[in-house]
């Protein structure tokens, strides 16, 4: 329609096809002759303002809270998931009767029970079993967190458990 009334409009009204009128005609003519109020000026340079800020907001940099995979474009893990993978990374080393994990995008604390019996090491050889079973399951991570492990002796291995 543009187009239309762009290549009819410099003949006039009565260049058009079957003597019709221009819809830009009929929608600019109710408008013709109003003049400038102070509240429309008012109004305008604070659209302008709170435009000029939502363009602000849209364009600063915004915080990071996912860690990208490795090799993988676009896929993202939150922290949550992060300790998910974690307690289940140190849950797997032997030794361990129950495990915690809670994360940042910078590091992740992990908190065993160990059996604190000859495969517990006295809790210094599972620390370090953990750290590194959580490091190497956080390894496809582009900047994979630091680990850090705390280790308490608990019971025996309760039944119902394997290692």
């Amino acid at each position: 329609m543009l187009l239309r009334d762009g290549v009819f409009a410099p003949r006039g009204g009565t260049g058009w096809p079957g003597g019709q009128q221009s819809w830009l005609t009929s929608a600019t003519t109710p408008v013709d002759g109003l003049t400038r109020a102070p509240w429309v000026v008012a109004a305008g340079v604070a659209l302008v303002l709170l435009g000029l800020a939502l363009l602000v907001v849209a364009l600063r940099r915004r915080t990071r809270r996912v860690l990208a995979l490795a090799g993988c474009s676009g896929a993202h893990l939150l922290p949550a998931d992060v300790a998910r993978r974690a307690r289940a990374a140190a849950e797997d080393v032997d030794g361990v009767l129950d495990a915690s994990a809670s994360a940042t995008r910078r590091t992740v604390v992990v908190e065993v029970t160990t059996t604190g019996g000859a495969s517990g090491g006295g809790g210094g050889d599972v620390r370090a079993r953990v750290a590194s079973a959580v490091a190497g399951s956080l390894a496809a991570l582009t900047a994979p967190p630091r680990v850090r492990v705390h280790a308490a002796t608990g019971g025996p291995q309760r039944s119902g458990r394997t290692s």
